[in-house]
């Protein structure tokens, strides 16, 4: 929390909490109790207690797509054809006529829910006792949760409930904590569910993270690194500045301007390689940083981004355990950087909620304003050296810039340099 406190956040997602029996957890036992490896109820109740006394909130994370095969419900369910649970669940005949389950992505450790059931849906967030509700009640409960591939929620072939599943989960909070926030996990193309309702936002893989890797990668990738790009089927391409931002206007185009605002801005996380990796030069890894604190949406940094941990493979070597000892390993120009960007962002209230305008693309540099009726930035990200970028001063609307990180503009001849 001290940690968290110094860096400037104030606001902790927890990756799953429930007892399960793979280190990530996705594959829930129960939705019942907090593994006691990370200290039980009792301690979940603690570290709620001290974030809200310091004005931060909590996120935990939901996976309403599926839940472990050890969990109680599959248990009963596959072991019972008359019980209750098993309409929890898709059990489709294979090839030799044999019922199965359905799962995630085929991995049998994964069973996928069934939200055609109604008893499901009371269950998972409905009733008064729901898992949803139950874990945000009280003075010391979560503030909100995210959705882990919310984008196959409540989906499978042709039964599709996914965008009424989702403002139903989303207004059976509401009714639990009016002010708690549901953010969906969407690798794909989100612009749909989010012009649909339900989820506050989506994480921002196609509208921020694709783009932004793209524009910064390395020349040449880190031995390891994987083929797929994010869930697609092709490696990391590398994209000047006007591609980079026709795809963020793209894949924002349709969408609310709140959902935009409401949803991550993430280099990366848990389940890629680290962003840092991927640019291979500090100069560039801060550029990006720059652009997660400054375009609309919530920033959210993953564990250890902030000091230069290692991970290039997806998954496990990304998961590393935070490193604790400072003198030896962290890399404290990049924390002081995502410090400062995180203090501006925070100040700022036209990166709160300000509008978005595109002032100049180039190959390799963008500029872009962000502005209220009560406060204007202007925003300057380059990949590399370039040529000036020069603006009227009457376009700006300003007498002067007063600079609040980076280089200083100057003025010359009624334009801005």
């Amino acid at each position: 929390m001290d940690h968290v406190a110094r860096l400037g956040a104030d606001v902790v997602y927890l990756t799953p909490i429930f007892t399960a029996r793979s280190a990530h957890r996705y594959d829930a036992a129960t939705f019942d109790e907090v593994d006691s490896l990370l200290g039980g109820n009792a301690a979940l109740d603690m570290l709620t207690k001290q974030a809200h006394a310091w004005n931060m909130r909590v996120i935990g994370d939901l996976t309403l797509n599926h839940c472990g095969a050890a969990h109680p419900w599959y248990q009963t369910g596959s072991n019972d054809v008359r019980a209750k649970e098993r309409e929890y669940f898709y059990f489709e005949p294979g090839e030799d006529g044999v019922e199965r389950p359905a799962t995630w992505l085929g991995v049998s450790s994964l069973i996928k829910l069934n939200f055609a059931s109604n008893r499901l849906r009371d269950e998972m967030y409905r009733s008064e006792s729901s898992v949803a509700k139950k874990w945000l009640r009280g003075e010391n409960g979560l503030d909100g949760w995210r959705i882990d591939v919310a984008n196959m929620a409540a989906r499978r072939g042709e039964h599709d409930e996914s965008h009424e599943v989702s403002r139903e989960f989303v207004a059976a909070c509401h009714e639990e904590k009016s002010d708690a926030y549901v953010v969906g996990e969407h690798f794909q193309d989100g612009r749909a569910d989010l012009a649909a309702g339900g989820w506050h936002g989506v994480l921002a893989y196609s509208a921020f993270t694709r783009p932004v890797w793209a524009w910064l990668r390395a020349d040449a990738l880190p031995v390891g690194f994987p083929n797929s790009f994010l869930g697609s089927a092709f490696g990391v391409p590398r994209r000047d500045g006007v591609s980079m931002v026709s795809a963020m206007r793209a894949f924002t185009a349709g969408v609310p301007f709140d959902a935009v605002l409401r949803s991550w801005l993430i280099l990366d996380s848990h389940d890629t390689p680290r962003f840092h990796e991927l640019v291979g030069d500090r100069a560039k890894t801060k550029v990006g940083v720059g652009l997660q604190m400054t375009m609309p949406g919530v920033p959210m940094v993953w564990m250890g981004d902030e000091i230069g941990m290692g991970g290039v493979t997806c998954g496990e070597d990304s998961r590393r355990p935070m490193t604790w000892q400072n003198a030896t390993v962290w890399d404290n120009a990049l924390f002081e950087w995502n410090r400062r960007c995180i203090t501006i962002s925070r100040s700022s209230t036209a990166l709160a909620h300000g509008s978005l305008s595109w002032l100049h693309v180039g190959s390799d540099v963008v500029v872009y304003l962000r502005e209220t009726t009560d406060d204007r930035l202007l925003c300057c990200a380059s990949r590399s050296v370039h040529a000036p970028v020069q603006f009227p001063a009457a376009m700006l609307q300003c007498e002067k810039i007063l600079p609040v990180l980076g280089a200083q503009p100057t003025s010359m001849d009624g334009r801005i340099v």
